[in-house]
């Protein structure tokens, strides 16, 4: 894949986030600070940012917070294997992939 062809395909898809983000913030009535945080929170999956705005008090889903970043970050086995224990190793390995994208 040649450099443009990247740049194309990245750039259509930060096209598509910014919308689903704008659909967001009409679907719940929220701004974009709320709808940023929401996402952090829910390793950038927007369904799950969905529910989490329209009803925080009913969601059930793991809410990732900095701390447990900066704990997945170590490579202390013992860490992750607590981490893996709250939200599950599937979630885990979500936000690890989540982080790597965002930096």
């Amino acid at each position: 894949m040649d450099k443009d062809a990247a740049f194309s395909l990245t750039q259509v898809q930060l096209e598509e986030d910014k919308q689903q983000i704008r659909e967001l913030m009409e679907k719940t009535n929220q701004d974009l600070v709320s709808v940023t945080k929401a996402l952090l929170k829910t390793s950038g999956d927007f369904s799950a940012a969905l529910d989490l705005l329209s009803d925080p008090s009913s969601f059930s889903g793991p809410l990732w917070k900095r701390c447990d970043d900066s704990l997945l970050c170590s490579a202390d086995p013992a860490v992750r294997q607590q981490l893996q224990e709250e939200f599950g190793e599937e979630e885990v390995a979500k936000r690890i992939l989540f982080l790597e994208v965002e930096g």
